[in-house]
């Protein structure tokens, strides 16, 4: 084994994991949705996005990695494509996946900033008409009951 396919494992693994870490983040978006539609605890809502907080961390260190190590290796895997083409092969697919994650993830949050949205929005107003009096009208009908007391 050559060190470009010691480098193209080294990649696979950084997709496993970050894959692991979004399957969890994605997990962790659903749980904070069912807290806003159903018992709106703040607290669990907030322990659910530290937790995320921890997975981002782990996604954005195995994308610099990632980078780090297709840089490395890019000129190798462009000079021999056909030698390492079944390693690509996985990689692509794997990269497939993680996109689709990151997708799920981006509409599960965009929905749970909709709910966030809609729970901080006031209720609509009253359908009951509400008379209103201007302070003229108050005014007339204080000194009105003023000069004829119903005592």
């Amino acid at each position: 084994m050559d060190e470009t396919e010691i480098k193209l494992n080294i990649l696979t693994d950084c997709l496993r994991k970050k894959e692991n870490a979004m399957v969890q983040i994605a997990a962790l978006t659903e749980k904070q949705k069912d807290v806003l539609t159903t018992d709106k605890n703040n607290n669990r809502f907030h322990l659910y996005n530290d937790e995320k907080q921890s997975h981002i961390k782990t996604v954005i260190e195995c994308d610099e990695a990632f980078e780090s190590l297709l840089k490395e290796i890019g000129p190798a895997l462009d000079s021999d494509p056909s030698k390492y083409g079944e390693k690509i092969k996985i990689l692509q697919e794997m990269i497939r996946r993680v996109m689709d994650l990151d997708v799920k993830i981006r509409v599960s949050e965009d929905e749970n900033g909709n709910l966030i949205i809609k729970q901080k929005q006031p209720p609509p107003p009253s359908k009951t008409k509400i008379k209103t009096t201007s302070d003229a009208q108050v005014i007339d009908a204080y000194v009105r009951n003023k000069k004829n007391p119903k005592n």
